[in-house]
This record gives C-alpha cells, sequence and structure tokens, in this order.
C-alpha cells in the first residue's frame, strides 16, 4: 500500500472508528469499509453493506504516481468528503448469511 493511500486510510479510521478498513489489493486506488452489524446470536458475524472508497480516474489518472503523502488542502477535503457519505449513508444488512452485499461506492474527486 502507498504512504498516500495510507494516509487516506487513516483519515477514514479516525472518522468511522468502527469500521474494518483494508485496501483492495488488485485495486490500488480502492479503500474498503466494513462495519459489523448488531448483535444477533444467529448471526454473530453479520456486516452492512461494504462501502468502497475510490479514488476518481480524472483527478488521479496515474495511480502508479500518486502523490507521496496528502496534502493539508485534500486532507480537509477527504475528511468533508468522508463526514459527508457517513452522514447521508443509511447501513442495510442481507436476510441470510447465504447472500451476498452489493457495496456503496463512495467516488472521491477532489477540487482542482
Amino acid at each position: 500500500m502507498s504512504l498516500f493511500m495510507q494516509e487516506l486510510l487513516d483519515i477514514a479510521k479516525e472518522i468511522i472508528p468502527e469500521a474494518d478498513i483494508t485496501e483492495i489489493d488488485h485495486n490500488p486506488n480502492q479503500i474498503r469499509l466494513s462495519c459489523k452489524a448488531e448483535k444477533n446470536h444467529l448471526r454473530r458475524h453479520k456486516r452492512f453493506q461494504p462501502i468502497i472508497i475510490q479514488l476518481d480516474d480524472d483527478s488521479f489518472p496515474n495511480f502508479g504516481k500518486l502523490p507521496n503523502h496528502v496534502g493539508d488542502k485534500l486532507r480537509v477535503e477527504f475528511t468533508a468528503f468522508i463526514r459527508d457519505k457517513r452522514s447521508q449513508f443509511n447501513p442495510h444488512t442481507t436476510k441470510s448469511s447465504k447472500q451476498g452485499h452489493t457495496p456503496e461506492i463512495w467516488v472521491f474527486s477532489p477540487e482542482d
């Protein structure tokens, strides 16, 4: 994981501390968030639908050459983006553990 993506991941962890957060190995421009749902003795490991935070392709056209660090302006924008999306997010679960979730995708596109 690049240092840039690690810094974005750390920001997301600060805002959504209850989430398990990992970078998606096969896609270096995405971070996946997953939160456990309320306790349920029938489904002890039940989770809400995952959230994928994706960097906008037009804003970050060359993922092999991401910046080394998240600058102050980008940090403020990303923090506001995560807070806004989280406030609008209405998580849901599946009825059965055999059903798969469709992830919610949040595309981060910083202002120029």
